[in-house]
């Protein structure tokens, strides 16, 4: 990966923070995309001491803001000079079935809507090094449908993530067709169960 860009949302902590370090420790330039600002920059430190590689950087990225997802997209364009992978990892469950700024139920945006916005504003630059889109899904996809009169209504919070997924993966399918023939591709993946703080926002698993 030496000489190759890569971003990682939500790589402070769980997944994200370990795929970030592997990535560095390959000699990629990882560009930490995080929402906790005292988090972010203790990641970055800590996979620049183990990794010695002194090539990764923390930026501000906040799924549950529209306007955060500009304003870091905005700036990958100016400061990087290509983007090889992006590694759309950051996620959300539960969160009381709260609705931002912008009338959208919070987990929607993130898992979502965030990362359409995220993927297709960086998809030109992602085009011209041919490089790839990696959506960190789950299972939990084969239990959500898609109703497109009800997409934005609270729901259970199994179902909401559930619904959240396979929205992900239909994004997949899609983005990988319409690039087929480009040399990028769009990449689902599945992790497995593991054992993050995923659920630290929710009272239930239901």
């Amino acid at each position: 990966m030496t000489g190759k860009v890569v971003i990682v949302t939500g790589a402070n902590r769980g997944i994200g923070f370990h795929t970030a370090q592997d990535l560095a420790r390959r000699g990629a330039r990882v560009v930490l995309a995080c929402r906790d600002e005292a988090r972010g920059p203790r990641a970055r430190d800590q996979i620049i001491t183990e990794t010695g590689n002194s090539n990764v950087v923390y930026k501000h990225l906040n799924l549950s803001s529209l306007s955060s997802v500009r304003t870091f997209c905005e700036d990958i364009l100016k400061s990087e000079e290509r983007l090889d992978v992006l590694v759309n990892n950051a996620g959300a469950y539960g969160l009381g079935g709260r609705y931002t700024d912008y009338g959208i139920v919070e987990v929607m945006q993130v898992n979502y809507f965030s990362i359409f916005m995220l993927t297709d504003l960086l998809l030109p630059m992602i085009k011209e090094r041919r490089g790839r889109v990696v959506n960190v899904t789950s299972l939990l996809q084969y239990i959500g449908h898609l109703n497109l009169d009800h997409i934005n209504e609270k729901g259970s919070e199994l179902m909401t993530y559930a619904n959240s997924k396979f929205c992900l993966m239909t994004f997949t399918v899609e983005l990988a067709r319409r690039l087929r023939g480009s040399g990028a591709a769009a990449l689902a993946v599945h992790p497995g169960v593991v054992r993050t703080d995923l659920t630290r926002s929710s009272s239930s698993l239901v």
